[in-house]
């Protein structure tokens, strides 16, 4: 097992003969040394493709998981946007002189580095400029204020019940799909049987109301149909069948995967950073893939399965974003210990996992070329 300190430590040519090592190791097709897809250059990551699908290396070892949500303390912005207005909400009582329209950071814009990443993970080179201190969620003024005891104490309560408790951990080295899967889904021709009867029967088909992507009906065996549309007709479809978790597991058995435990998960999502992001502890705006490893994060409408049942993670099931809740509850999601009690409860008793999604993961082999100092 490589440790996440033995890869940090490494230079780029140990990491290529370790890759070139483990890519022979587990059969992969190509590998590479990269940067996540993304600005926010914190960790060097090793991809491999091994039959069609990519993996990245998620170096393992002892590492500090959960947040104290009883520590944090919230900017103005991120306060005003829990409770509700992202933009207006600035202060508890109402101002003389209006708030100045926000005005964009020109750093910003040039080079989308989140503030403050270069100061976690100094041993990281990078030829980014140095960030700026951390802004607000939102722009505005940097007046001193401190929240009200009462929102601050619903603000804490509202995390506390969405994230897990500190705790130390030790992970195995792992190599984890970028991509996520969605539970029984499966791509089709569009002249399938069962994408013709459902078009044909649904009155208002997506296309026709000029919809992308739309559901095209449920059959009486429970499989839905999925189409995606363009100029009207149809281009892409899928079905979803109902699928049970013990499917999910014997089938990613089967090809030697499995799904990830629920400590793997936060693990591999934010690598023991002990901040409530990846990032630091400030919110900001959330990118497709995640900013250690490059996994391509869902939406959260989509729960994704760990290897307990009920324990799915990322996800409030669209509550915040149906709800017309600020952008505090909609990023709060990218938190490693995210986990929402009220949907882990739900999933309890459920047996059938459509719309959920799962990342198959496997352990990495051990591979003998490399000599480690400490």
């Amino acid at each position: 097992m490589i440790t996440l300190d033995q890869w940090r430590r490494l230079d780029d040519d140990g990491r290529l003969r370790y890759a070139q090592a483990l890519a022979a190791a587990i059969g992969a097709d190509r590998y590479e040394l990269t940067w996540p897809a993304t600005a926010h250059r914190v960790i060097r990551v090793a991809r491999f493709t091994v039959r069609g699908r990519d993996f990245v290396l998620v170096p393992g070892g002892t590492a500090r998981l959960g947040f104290d949500a009883g520590r944090f303390e919230p900017t103005r912005a991120e306060m005003g946007s829990f409770l509700g207005d992202d933009v207006e909400l600035w202060r508890r009582e109402d101002d003389d002189e209006p708030e100045p329209e926000p005005t964009p950071d020109p750093w910003l814009q040039q080079v989308p580095v989140i503030p403050g990443q270069e100061a976690l993970f100094p041993w990281e080179p990078s030829d980014l400029p140095s960030a700026p201190a951390s802004p607000p969620l939102v722009a505005g003024p940097d007046v001193p204020w401190r929240a009200a005891d009462e929102d601050l104490a619903r603000l804490r309560e509202f995390m506390a019940a969405r994230l897990t408790a500190p705790r130390t951990v030790t992970m195995p080295t792992l190599l984890v799909g970028v991509e996520f899967v969605q539970a029984g889904r499966a791509e089709v021709p569009v002249d399938h049987p069962a994408v013709v009867a459902r078009f044909e029967a649904c009155e208002w088909p997506p296309g026709a109301l000029g919809w992308d992507t739309g559901w095209i009906g449920e059959d009486n065996r429970g499989t839905y149909t999925a189409a995606r549309f363009e100029g009207g007709r149809l281009a892409r479809a899928w079905t979803d069948s109902y699928v049970t978790f013990d499917e999910v597991v014997a089938g990613l058995a089967a090809d030697g995967r499995r799904l990830p435990s629920p400590d793997e998960y936060e693990y591999m999502t934010g690598l023991g950073s002990g901040h409530l992001f990846a990032w630091g502890d400030r919110m900001a705006e959330p990118p497709d893939l995640d900013l250690v490893t490059g996994l391509r994060r869902p939406t959260g409408y989509f729960p994704e399965l760990t290897g307990v049942r009920a324990e799915v993670r990322g996800s409030d099931w669209g509550e915040a974003a149906c709800g017309g809740y600020g952008d505090f509850h909609n990023t709060i999601m990218w938190a490693p210990a995210y986990r929402n009690a009220e949907v882990v409860a739900g999933e309890a008793g459920i047996d059938g996992v459509r719309a959920r999604v799962y990342r198959p993961v496997f352990e990495a082999p051990q591979v003998n070329i490399l000599t480690f100092e400490g």
